[in-house]
């Protein structure tokens, strides 16, 4: 049911966003001298870049992050459940190591996001597009940890 509430809400924005924001293969041509574009129109353009990219980056890692999270907590479970000698130490163990793993794995996805942010950060600039900096890393930071904790499940 949720893989087809977002496809839905994906044609629906890509449907909304084909009527008001047309490609057009000439920027100036867009803009006559009676139409200037304003200064909330422009911000309205930076603010939408700056939030789609860092929702985007932030969804994909926090999504990766909550798998490995998930992924780790599993293992160190079954581990437990299925021990039958020297429990107490065992259960030490596979504790201490999930212990670990996980602010390693939140770590690193932090890293991860970091870097993506700046890598389209530095696209965007090549390719002179307007953008709010700060933005897209608040952004990415809030969508990672909504899809890490939405995905998270043990």
């Amino acid at each position: 049911m949720n893989k087809k509430n977002l496809l839905l809400a994906i044609l629906l924005a890509s449907s909304v966003a084909q009527h008001i924001l047309p490609i057009e293969s000439n920027p100036q041509e867009v803009f006559s001298d009676k139409s200037a574009p304003t200064e909330w129109g422009d911000s309205l353009y930076k603010t939408a870049t700056s939030i789609i990219s860092g929702g985007l980056i932030g969804t994909f890692t926090g999504r990766i992050s909550s798998i490995a999270c998930s992924m780790s907590l599993q293992a160190t479970l079954s581990l437990i459940a299925t021990s039958d000698q020297n429990k107490e130490k065992t259960a030490l163990i596979a504790f201490i190591a999930m212990v670990t793993a996980v602010p390693t794995i939140l770590i690193i996805e932090k890293k991860l996001r970091i870097r993506l942010a700046n890598s389209v950060n530095k696209g965007l600039e090549e390719h002179e597009i307007n953008y709010r900096k700060r933005l897209i890393q608040d952004t990415a930071w809030i969508a990672s940890w909504m899809a890490f904790l939405h995905g998270l499940r043990v």
